[in-house]
């Protein structure tokens, strides 16, 4: 559901006057998070990490918008009542690191880990990727009275679960930004526990060499 809302938006802010900023912005997002070849097994869902940072997060340029909020304060009076929901659901979702505490038959319940606040999210086609006690980063999207995923997804090893908990808790007491820079360190850390599968990731979810930099 939720692409065929995203779909408009990505062709809109990556092609013709957007399309040297949509390669600025690649380079951004990967040295902050890690280099991929085409080749990996990890591309795509890192593509699509990638594409939610750039729609959801980073601010155009000349622009205090990120491409979502320009879209939907450019189309909402050519909307109609439905896509306007949608378009208002995307410009105010919420993206954290969540653990998934219950999968029902319909949805399934989640813990924002920065927040401690409950969801229950229609998952979508991504029910069959979900396990209960998964802790990753997302972004959920009010529609109506449902929440929903977006398309980017960064599942981190359960053995980190502590590691990351301690983290959020120092971001709590900053800015939003240090809290978003956290995200993006732990998928960083994420990208190399599945580069180094000899390493476990007791010794990569750490402050150090192979970890975040202290």
């Amino acid at each position: 559901m939720i692409e065929n809302y995203l779909q408009p938006v990505i062709e809109e802010y990556t092609r013709g006057n957007y399309f040297a900023e949509i390669q600025q912005a690649r380079e951004e997002f990967f040295s902050k998070t890690g280099q991929v070849n085409e080749d990996d097994p990890f591309f795509e869902s890192r593509m699509a990490l990638f594409f939610d940072w750039y729609i959801f997060d980073r601010k155009l340029n000349n622009s205090q918008f990120t491409p979502i909020k320009h879209f939907y304060r450019k189309k909402r009076d050519k909307l109609i009542e439905e896509n306007l929901l949608c378009y208002r659901g995307l410009a105010n979702h919420i993206h954290s690191i969540f653990n998934l505490l219950k999968i029902k038959k319909k949805d399934v319940r989640i813990t924002d880990m920065s927040t401690n606040k409950g969801y229950i999210v229609n998952p979508g086609l991504m029910r069959l990727s979900l396990s209960e006690g998964d802790i990753f980063e997302g972004r959920i999207v009010p529609i109506g009275k449902e929440w929903w995923f977006t398309t980017g997804f960064c599942f981190h090893p359960k053995e980190a679960t502590k590691f990351i908990l301690d983290e959020i808790k120092k971001a709590r007491l900053g800015e939003i930004h240090i809290y978003k820079d956290l995200i993006l360190e732990l998928a960083s850390m994420k990208l190399k526990f599945e580069r180094y599968h000899h390493i476990g990731p007791e010794k990569i979810y750490v402050r150090g060499s192979l970890g975040a930099k202290a």
